[in-house]
């Protein structure tokens, strides 16, 4: 059951989240949920924040309607409420590092600039895995003495020789001074 409810994160809608919740017993006492410390409303409102990382990963660089987020919310409210609560949620995804964006209330509008994809496909894992490795090389080349050039490598090196004197020498002052 646990392995069903992350594949609805990972890839479901809400329905499919509230069809999962049912089947593990919802809240009832003794349930999937319950005994793992969580609540259908708790997943509920983590599904929506993902759901709405998602849209506006889909969205990046054109303004999003509040009207399309309450739709993709599966929010009840309409107007003036259902903008109200569209806003709330894209706080809420801001307020938890998924997206970046700007909230036009005039307008009733969302500008995102950044947002965290819900799921990462195998070209965005070879990508990550080649820039992790061109790192781990720049690392390997610092560690091997590549600071022994001239010009900025030197004045790096100096920078670093530097902080690391003394961040050794003011540990060594502070420990006399503690003996």
């Amino acid at each position: 059951m646990l392995v069903r409810l992350l594949r609805v994160f990972r890839t479901g809608s809400l329905a499919d989240l509230e069809t999962a919740c049912k089947e593990a017993g919802g809240d009832g006492e003794g349930g999937v949920l319950a005994l793992c410390g969580s609540s259908v409303d708790s997943l509920r409102e983590s599904m929506r924040v993902l759901l709405l990382a998602a849209l506006c990963h889909c969205t990046l660089g054109r303004a999003l309607g509040f009207a399309e987020v309450v739709s993709e919310l599966g929010l009840e409210a309409e107007g003036e409420e259902g903008d109200d609560q569209a806003e709330e949620w894209v706080l809420e995804a801001v307020r938890q590092g998924l997206i970046e964006a700007r909230v036009d209330e005039v307008d009733g509008m969302v500008r995102v600039t950044r947002a965290v994809p819900r799921s990462v496909g195998a070209s965005a894992r070879a990508s990550a895995k080649q820039v992790l490795l061109a790192m781990k090389a720049a690392v390997d080349t610092l560690e091997g003495g590549a600071f022994a050039g001239t010009g900025r490598d030197a004045a790096m090196a100096a920078a670093v020789g530097a902080k690391a004197s003394s961040t050794s020498t003011s540990g060594k002052a502070a420990a006399s001074a503690t003996r």
